[in-house]
This record gives C-alpha cells, structure tokens and sequence, in this order.
C-alpha cells in the first residue's frame, strides 16, 4: 500500500505542477494580448500617401464642394465630384485601408465622366480627416454610416439614386451597411471580404504564412474590445443575404492581396442566396490584382471596369431596400 506521506507528496507536486501550468498560461495570455496590441496598432497606425508624388494621378480634378461631418469623435473630410453632365444619382465612392481620395482621382473622373456625381471621403485616420490611427479593420462601416446619416438628412444631397462603390476595406464596408440606410439604390464590392477577421488574416497570413493562425483568438478578442462584437463579426454576406439590394460582386483573378478562393467575399459566392446579387470574376492581363483592377501605378483608371460598374448602376435605377 502507498504509505500516507507518499500520497501528500503526490499532492503537492501535482499542485506545483498545475500552479506552474497555470502561471506559464496566464503569462502565455499576458504577452501574446499585450503582442497584439502592439501589432495591431501598428498595422492600423495612422496613414496619409505620398500620392502627391505622382502627377500623372493628380491632373487636378476639383471638388465641387469640400464638407466635413462627424464620425464618432473625429472629423472626416468628404468631397463632392459634380458631372459635367445633369444628374439625380451619386456614387459614394469609399476606399481601401491606406488609401485616400486623391489616390482614386482617374477613376472618380472617369465616373463623373459617365454621369454620375460623387462623394467620396477620407476615412478615420487617413489623409484629411481626424484621427491619431485608423483605429481597425471595422472602423469603414462606422465612418460609412456616419457619411450616409449625413447624405440623407443634408438639403445640400438630393438624388433619387444613391450608389455604393467600394474598393477592398471600403468593399467590405458597403456590403455591411446594406439594410440600415433605404437611400441606397445598388452596391457593388470590388476585391472586397466578408469579415474584418478575413481581412486582417489574408494580410498576416501574406507576411508570415500559417503561423498567424496561431495569433488569431488574440487578434479577434483585441478587435472585438474595440468595437463590439456586432461591428466586429460583422458579415458582409448575411447583410447581403438580408437586403433586397442589387449587388455585384468583383473579384480579380490575381489579387494578390485577397487571393480569390481564399479570404475573399467572392469565395463565400456558394452561401450568398440573395437573387438580386452578381459575381464577377475579373481576368485582363495587368489590370487583375489587388488595386490594379481600378486604375495602375500612375492612377490612371481602368475604363473597362468603370463602364461595367457605370452598366450595373444604371439598370438599378429606383430601387428601395425592403430589408428586415
């Protein structure tokens, strides 16, 4: 038989073992939340382009009216784009992450040019608008909500057609707003995502492969304290299972960024039933990875998308959200 002081010192080392367990876990923990932070708010630092140094992008094309509203406790910067030509719909053109307007000049001109007006802004963080960092992945909806609420109860805004067009961040944001504003007539997402989780991975999961699997539960926790768990679960295919808003969804063939059958919006193709939903896969030799679907290293815009994008909206004329 195990004699009693044999038992009392299996006791005590099995406590030793499991307080040691139990510290080297919390210290786990510790790091890997405070390693987070530290990377996450990095990645999210505050951002303004060196744009200005391409003046082939920079043609001058003047705003009709520059407004500012606000967005939570920060100031955006927006730009109205009028056409030459007379017009009741206006895109509302909302960016990528570490992006500002100017940097989507061409292709703003070459919309204007087609006849439509559009009012495109400097998100939280970026460019001419406020903010110290561009605080996170899910920020885009925040600050496109707050654009929107503006629009609509503004006199200085009176279309009968309102049109979103994103790009990347900007289109995961227009799917995720889908079904809180009854102005909107269609969207479409170029190389856009389905959750802000997806967008952060593709990019940790680019610069250090399957490791960053490893970081995920920190990141998701660190992002759901900054927002909340709606905005941070936030999906931009239930938003637009919800609405009965027309939308097209662009994907490049090599996006290099958001590859197509991973991370992308347009890979979740299969779980989107909304019968008033597209997909686009797009293939043009130089003009299909992430940003150079819209326009190339000297900003000039690809017309081939924008007369595809101009096409979409004007058959979506009129339509109102009868979302849940």
């Amino acid at each position: 038989m195990v004699s009693s002081e044999k038992k009392a010192s299996g006791k005590k080392t099995l406590k030793k073992v499991l307080k040691g367990s139990a510290i080297a876990i919390i210290i786990f923990i510790t790091i890997s939340m405070i390693a987070t932070k530290l990377i996450y708010d990095s990645i999210f630092q505050r951002y303004d382009s060196d744009v200005k140094k391409q003046p082939e992008a920079l043609e001058e094309l003047k705003a009709s009216k520059t407004i500012t509203y606000q967005s939570g406790e920060n100031t955006l910067t927006g730009y109205l784009y009028k056409s030459p030509k007379k017009t009741d719909s206006l895109i509302v053109l909302v960016g990528g992450f570490q992006s500002e307007v100017l940097e989507y000049t061409d292709v703003i001109r070459k919309f204007t040019a087609s006849g439509f007006d559009v009012f495109s802004f400097d998100s939280t963080g970026h460019g001419t608008s406020e903010g110290d960092s561009a605080v996170g992945f899910p920020q885009i909806i925040s600050d496109l909500n707050a654009t929107l609420d503006y629009i609509e109860n503004s006199d200085e805004f009176e279309y009968e057609d309102i049109f979103l067009f994103g790009h990347s961040r900007g289109g995961y944001g227009v799917c995720c707003v889908m079904g809180e504003h009854k102005s909107i007539s269609a969207v479409i997402s170029v190389n856009g995502v389905d959750k802000a989780m997806d967008g952060i991975m593709a990019g940790s999961v680019d610069s250090v492969g399957k490791l960053a699997y490893g970081n995920y539960p920190f990141l998701w926790a660190y992002q759901s304290m900054l927002f909340g768990k709606d905005l941070a679960d936030r999906s931009a295919v239930e938003r637009i299972n919800k609405s009965n808003i027309p939308v097209l969804i662009i994907q490049s063939e090599n996006d290099e960024r958001i590859p197509k059958d991973f991370f992308s919006l347009y890979s979740h193709k299969d779980e989107i039933n909304s019968e008033n939903a597209e997909f686009m896969l797009y293939n043009s030799p130089d003009k299909d990875g992430h940003t150079s679907i819209l326009y190339d290293d000297n900003g000039n815009a690809n017309p081939d998308i924008i007369r595809k994008a101009a096409a979409f909206f004007r058959k979506n004329t009129g339509q109102e959200d009868s979302s849940e």
